[in-house]
């Protein structure tokens, strides 16, 4: 990320919580530096895989603050180091008090380095993958619209993402319980369709079949 200063200014999202007596940097930051901003090394697109992962159940300001550590806790988010992690790794991971120490997610994203390096192996690389999961053109809300106004799906999709997806899942791509939102979380969490955000103006990303909000891939 490039060196940053706090505007109050800079027209954001609500959620940033820009506006608040005692805003959270790191949220604001994020919201200026990475929200809806495209992503296409295959590392980066991982690391957002990883924290996203780890945000279940929890705020997305507490993955933030924790940022730093997990990135040394993952080796830099390296896919290719992360899947070679043996239990005194995972004891490691556990023991570390700068992320969030939980076994099952811990367990998730070892598994996940390694189905990630078989599917970009496959298709060439993970960037491709998701280039194929969205749907085309960002979608015009109208000025003034709130957040309301975004939609919550993405509509059909081909047979050619429906076939890219099913590879996916065969692999178990994500492979949490998340007791949080009482199912599993699946790499469809970052099949994402772009809109444009009513309250920043800039392009944003919304998961399919979802209510929530997905970092831009």
């Amino acid at each position: 990320m490039t060196d940053w200063t706090f505007d109050p200014d800079l027209p954001r999202c609500s959620w940033a919580g820009a506006g608040a007596d005692r805003p959270d940097l790191a949220m604001v930051r994020y919201h200026d530096e990475e929200w809806g901003a495209p992503c296409h090394e295959d590392v980066e697109l991982f690391e957002r895989l990883v924290l996203e992962s780890f945000q279940a159940g929890l705020s997305w300001s507490t993955i933030l603050h924790k940022r730093a550590a997990f990135r040394v806790a993952f080796r830099g988010f390296d896919p290719v180091a992360v899947a070679a992690f043996d239990d005194a790794d995972r004891e490691r991971l556990v023991a570390d008090a700068g992320i969030v120490r939980n076994r099952a997610k811990i367990d998730a994203t070892i598994g996940n380095a390694a189905a990630w390096l078989a599917t970009g192996r496959e298709l060439g690389s993970m960037d491709r993958y998701f280039a194929m999961m969205v749907p085309g053109a960002p979608i015009r809300l109208d000025r003034g619209a709130g957040p309301d106004a975004i939609p919550a799906a993405s509509g059909p999709r081909s047979r050619d993402t429906l076939a890219v997806t099913g590879r996916a899942h065969r692999r178990r791509m994500i492979t949490i319980e998340c007791t949080w939102c009482d199912g599993e979380l699946t790499l469809e969490s970052l099949d994402a369709t772009s809109v444009d955000c009513a309250e920043c103006r800039i392009t944003v990303d919304i998961a399919p079949d979802s209510e929530s909000l997905a970092i831009a891939a």
